[in-house]
């Protein structure tokens, strides 16, 4: 349902994480998001939410990367 529901900018960069470490449920949803047009190019992250603040992921939409 969330996917349907999506405001994503087909180019926009598109982060979707899990914290389970061979993390399946996150490269399924990003193969879901290119296949439904959503985001042409998803990207994964393994680590979860830790692992993407450790890299100075943005917390909010408009933020820029960096520590």
């Amino acid at each position: 349902q969330a996917l349907k529901s999506a405001q994503v900018n087909p180019d926009d960069v598109v982060i979707v994480y899990c914290d389970e470490p061979s993390c399946e449920r996150s490269n399924e949803v990003a193969l879901r998001l290119k296949e439904r047009g959503i985001c042409s190019e998803p990207r994964t992250i393994a680590g979860g939410w830790q692992a993407w603040l450790e890299v100075g992921g943005p917390q909010s939409a408009g933020e820029e990367m960096g520590r």
